[in-house]
């Protein structure tokens, strides 16, 4: 009994790992129709003005238009880049610039397939009251 019990248990665990390598998603690091290539992200504050960073990660070198339009269209900056991993940071001078809403633009040369990267900011005072029983 204790034999078919071991035995059923293993062959439980073995179809369990084939299964599991069967569906599994196969994705290959040097395929780039896999995924995003590009990445947008909050990296904190710097000198009290909040910073982004971009990474266009390719695997051939490409031509990109990077442009950041405020909430009205109007083009804060804008510039042509080229290379296989291009890695952008952003300091946004809040003093100067509305950053209420913001759209960063990547627009690819070699598909010209634009990908839009909309960034709001909220605003909120949060308040903790602590009661302890002394």
């Amino acid at each position: 009994m204790k034999q078919t019990m071991k035995k059923m248990k293993t062959g439980v665990i073995v179809m369990a790992t084939a299964l599991a390598s069967l569906t599994g998603p196969s994705v290959f690091a040097s395929d780039s129709t896999i995924g995003n290539p590009i990445e947008l992200k909050y990296i904190g504050n710097e000198k009290n003005q909040p910073v982004f960073q971009l990474d266009l990660n390719n695997t051939e070198i490409e031509e990109f238009i990077i442009s950041v339009r405020d909430i009205y269209g109007n083009v804060l900056y804008s510039e042509k880049v080229k290379g296989e991993k291009i890695t952008k940071r952003f300091r946004l001078n809040t003093d100067e610039v509305e950053m209420d809403e913001l759209k960063f633009e990547v627009i690819s040369k070699k598909t010209n397939k634009t990908s839009v990267y909309e960034v709001t900011r909220n605003t909120r005072l949060v308040q903790d009251v602590v009661v302890n029983k002394l």
